[in-house]
């Protein structure tokens, strides 16, 4: 691997540090009472990335059948996303469960292209988080389970090496 192509394992530069462009007015609510969300929109993550990651595209990996949707071992499905960055940089794939609104998995042979769009733009939102920092950050609470894949801390600086 070169510098300007790391690992597919590595979170290292030269991956952008998003960590702090998110701000107060970008956040939303979602919900009301004990299933209300503070979340950032997707398209607003988007406009983030367009603006402060200059080149860096978002893609769905393909199934070996030319698809978007995996199929797991369970039955269900999921996509796995990435991003390449304006060198040729690649990051590391990041699975994202095909949901319904109420985040149960859906069967594979249950999944709609509305499924496949709406995890699209959830795997956008969750891997920029995981990726780049906590750009985004989507909680929901309810009796059921708490979501909190996209709120991560911020990124500790590695001591020298």
């Amino acid at each position: 691997m070169t510098e300007n192509n790391p690992a597919p394992s590595s979170l290292s530069p030269p991956f952008p540090n998003l960590s702090s462009v998110i701000t107060t007015d970008d956040v939303s609510q979602k919900g009301t009472g004990s299933y209300r969300a503070d979340y950032v929109n997707w398209c607003r993550v988007s406009k983030l990335l367009l603006d402060k990651a200059p080149g860096w595209q978002f893609h769905l990996a393909h199934y070996v059948d030319s698809g978007h949707v995996w199929k797991a071992p369970n039955g269900t499905g999921y996509v796995v996303g990435y991003f390449t960055g304006p060198d040729g940089q690649r990051t590391p794939d990041f699975p994202q469960a095909v949901m319904d609104i109420k985040n149960n998995p859906v069967p594979y042979e249950k999944i709609t292209a509305r499924d496949v769009t709406d995890t699209h733009r959830r795997a956008l939102a969750a891997c920029a988080a995981f990726l780049y920092g906590p750009i985004t950050g989507i909680r929901f609470r309810g009796s059921a389970s708490t979501e909190t894949a996209m709120s991560f801390a911020a990124p500790q600086p590695r001591p020298p090496s």
